[in-house]
């Protein structure tokens, strides 16, 4: 079969049409008809393929919605993390795709030793989640509300949770990728920064709900100003608490 080949306009809506369904959550079969609207003439495995090749997006936070004390130099929702550069800068290659976080090394992981043994947020797809207050629809973050994004490797969803009020509390629910994350899934915490320790520790598991339209989501609820939350859907970041 010839190859297809596309207008530059179209190719970027295909492109467009495609990565907007999978950031919200949808399947490659959602996507696939999406991009088949924009002009998109190839097979669902194609389309994977077009935008896995694409760069991950850059994904800028509301103005004023990064945490008091924060460095904002790259105006990222990943500054918004203990001020770290974590899940953007290069690591070196690993051997295990997951973490296998143990007993002894539960309450001492580093952000950066994580990122550091897990490729999903080194290389993973960037994906700024939407989030729903008390029940409502799923809309993009506001200045002072819980802030989320995703990384997607393969099978592999990483999610970072921050809170960025300075001054109260925040949680809401947050969109997690509907076929990763399949009926009866958990998602595994793996970080915990400032205060919210009180009310989260790593391992901990925070089940993968579901909305009467199918969406996915985990819900987090009293997140202390300017904590923050690693989530991970991988089974061997389960916490081995033998």
């Amino acid at each position: 079969m010839a190859k297809v080949t596309y207008e530059e306009a179209v190719l970027k809506a295909i492109i467009t049409a495609a990565q907007d369904a999978r950031a919200a959550g949808k399947t490659w079969n959602d996507a696939f008809a999406a991009a088949r609207k924009a002009g998109f003439k190839g097979a669902v495995s194609s389309l994977q393929k077009l935008v896995r090749a694409q760069p991950a997006p850059v994904v800028q936070t509301p103005k004023a919605s990064v945490p008091a004390g924060y460095k904002n130099t790259a105006k990222t929702v990943e500054t918004a993390v203990i001020g770290s550069n974590a899940f953007s800068k290069p690591k070196p290659a690993a051997a295990a795709k997951s973490v296998l976080i143990s007993k002894s090394s539960r309450s001492s992981e580093t952000l950066d030793s994580i990122q550091n043994r897990l490729p999903v947020l080194r290389e993973g797809a960037h994906y700024a989640r939407p989030i729903s207050l008390f029940q409502g629809s799923f809309h993009n973050s506001s200045d002072g509300e819980i802030i989320a994004w995703s990384r997607i490797l393969e099978i592999e969803e990483a999610v970072c949770v921050t809170n960025s009020n300075a001054q109260f509390p925040r949680g809401a629910d947050v969109l997690v990728d509907c076929t990763l994350n399949p009926v009866g899934s958990v998602m595994t915490i793996l970080h915990v920064t400032g205060s919210a320790e009180s009310v989260y520790s790593v391992g901990m598991q925070l089940p993968v709900q579901r909305r009467d339209d199918g969406t996915a989501f985990v819900a987090v609820r009293d997140i202390s100003p300017a904590a923050s939350l690693v989530l991970s859907n991988a089974p061997a970041a389960v916490p081995n608490m033998a």
